[in-house]
């Protein structure tokens, strides 16, 4: 009986070696700070709504995980070395611009509630 002939696929070509444990850091820093901007981007979008105060800031967020996912997948098709670290440093850098308005939107958030519990004492006494 004759066996079915099987199809070899051949290996995908890749840009780096998978023992490049320099470049897998890289990459997976990346994503990390991707991941943790799309995180605080949505945080800050329910804590707007909610507060019905800085969307503005809670937008930045928005954008700023969008640069940081962006700058990630740029990391990961690097050309070389050098290139996927440029791209990790971008990811780093639209994370603390997402930190940066986030912290602008708990100030906010913060005033808002102290100034409420002003109000609400000078109403009171």
């Amino acid at each position: 009986m004759e066996t079915p002939r099987t199809r070899r696929r051949s290996p995908s070509p890749r840009r780096k070696k998978p023992q490049d444990c320099e470049w897998i850091l890289t990459v997976a820093d990346a994503h990390l700070a991707a991941a943790t901007a799309t995180q605080m981007a949505e945080v800050a979008m329910r804590l707007a709504k909610r507060a019905q105060i800085g969307e503005d800031d809670a937008l930045e967020v928005v954008r700023a995980a969008a640069r940081a996912r962006q700058a990630a997948e740029q990391c990961e098709v690097a050309a070389d070395e050098e290139e996927a670290r440029a791209a990790m440093r971008l990811s780093l850098a639209a994370l603390e611009s997402a930190k940066e308005a986030d912290q602008r939107l708990n100030a906010d958030i913060a005033e808002s509630l102290t100034e409420a519990e002003r109000e609400k004492t000078a109403r009171g006494a």
